[in-house]
């Protein structure tokens, strides 16, 4: 699975990890099991660590499809975690696609820097998977 997730519900967190090939279907079937968790709520925020990503394979139009059905609500803050050029570029794609509907999105290089804008302390350390 190229998507893990953990909702981290008293800090009103979603921590979400990439690996391997990530695929416009990976995105997609992720954007469908968080919506359908009983923990989740539309005003949690996001950290999305997108390091261990080895290939892209995720369009401009895959971007877009992404940024209709994720099931964040207006207002919650999404901070996605990008270091290599190709990835950060896609994930800049997504934080503009996204802003346009109202959503609080930033994509960062380094992890620290995610965790300060999410408020969270700097030995914060998000479980690995579901």
């Amino acid at each position: 699975m190229a998507m893990s997730y953990v909702i981290l519900e008293p800090r009103q967190l979603v921590c979400s990890r990439a690996t391997g090939a990530l695929t416009d279907e990976d995105l997609f079937e992720f954007m469908g099991r968080l919506r359908a968790d009983p923990q989740f709520r539309s005003d949690f925020c996001h950290l999305a660590d997108f390091r261990s990503v080895t290939a892209l394979e995720i369009t401009a139009a895959g971007v877009r499809r992404v940024s209709e059905i994720a099931p964040f609500g207006p207002g919650s803050r999404r901070a996605l975690v990008a270091e290599s050029e190709a990835i950060f570029g896609m994930a800049r794609m997504y934080e503009l696609v996204s802003e346009r509907g109202g959503s609080v999105v930033r994509v960062f290089r380094h992890m620290d820097a995610a965790l300060g804008w999410l408020e969270l302390p700097g030995d914060f350390q998000a479980p690995d998977r579901e």
